[in-house]
């Protein structure tokens, strides 16, 4: 009766987490930042620094750091959609005379006429307006969220001990120990996919970075950081600096830049995506990345693109869990 009782309890609070699954998120969110913001707190303590100066410094610095890469990456951005919607009229009679002259070399393709849109030039270019609007307000509401996991990281890491109490006194005292192991293995874990990470997006941010400025292609330390950022979200992140290459050489360089810069880019993300990465994780976590990917599609499903960012922490919770409670329990039971 006890195990009926203990099961129905279980699903109810599934379907509770499900339907608040925005601000489990939003928690699990708090307690990563909460785990950064504690490395650097831990090594200004070693140094001396007293807790709570060491924890301010801390979130000040990331503030800072947050801030300073809005303001290298939003200008830019900005700037270069600006001249993207200047010079997309004489890029379109461009396209169109090379695929003009493709056309008549090859009979069999339609004509240019039949693959134009029926909207105007100010359609279009009311289109991108709109969604350059749509994305600065999306931004807007990440700003918001961030700042709020951020406050609550804080709140954590003020007296993490407090909140670890809390949870304990949901459950009986004789499982205290047996949890109390788990939450260190699962920081464990989570600081050295942290660790990760950050050695993941500063190899990635190097290599780029260091490419292109030797290429002269512009606006070079941008799409570096945005590559960099990119990073954390394994497989897909790698598409996205695709985009301001695009812009920034269609608006600042030449064709055949552009082109070379894109070949770079791929070749240093294939790089990175399939060697460097993939190697971290399967020492530190042991985690291979085509479960990363296959978790990925199922997490996007399930909770959106915050459960696509947040695939791999929530993976490894998974996996330490499991590991504690069956597959370990299972291995002893066999000996």
């Amino acid at each position: 009766m006890n195990k009926k009782i203990l099961l129905l309890v279980l699903l109810t609070c599934g379907v509770i987490l499900f339907y608040l699954k925005s601000i489990v998120l939003l928690v699990f969110l708090g307690i990563i930042f909460a785990l950064v913001l504690n490395l650097p707190t831990v090594y200004l303590q070693k140094k001396g620094v007293p807790r709570n100066a060491a924890l301010s410094i801390s979130f000040v610095l990331l503030l800072l750091i947050e801030m300073a890469v809005l303001l290298i990456i939003i200008p830019a951005l900005y700037t270069g959609l600006v001249k993207l919607i200047d010079v997309l009229p004489s890029l379109a009679s461009q396209l169109g005379g090379f695929y003009g002259s493709l056309q008549s070399n090859y009979s069999f393709l339609p004509s240019a006429l039949s693959l134009m849109p029926d909207a105007s030039q100010s359609d279009s270019i009311n289109a991108i307006i709109e969604a350059v609007v749509n994305s600065l307000g999306n931004i807007s509401g990440v700003l918001a969220d961030t700042f709020v996991v951020l406050l609550l990281a804080v709140f954590f890491l003020i007296n993490p001990l407090e909140y670890e109490k809390s949870f304990l006194t949901l459950v009986s005292p004789k499982h205290h120990n047996k949890i109390k192991n788990v939450l260190l293995e699962l920081k464990t874990d989570l600081e050295a996919w942290m660790k990760t990470l950050g050695l993941s997006i500063t190899v990635t941010f190097l290599l780029v970075f260091i490419a292109l400025s030797l290429l002269g292609f512009p606006y070079a330390f941008v799409i570096a950081v945005i590559a960099g950022i990119a990073t954390s979200v394994p497989n897909i992140g790698a598409i996205i600096p695709i985009v301001p290459i695009f812009i920034f050489g269609i608006t600042g360089a030449d064709f055949t830049l552009t082109v070379w810069a894109t070949i770079i880019y791929v070749t240093i993300q294939i790089t990175e995506s399939n060697v460097i990465t993939p190697a971290f994780m399967k020492k530190t976590l042991n985690i291979l990345p085509a479960g990363i990917l296959i978790f990925q599609i199922v997490t996007a499903q399930v909770f959106g693109i915050l459960g696509v960012l947040l695939a791999v922490p929530i993976l490894v919770v998974i996996i330490v869990l499991i590991k504690a409670y069956y597959t370990e329990p299972l291995a002893k039971n066999s000996v």
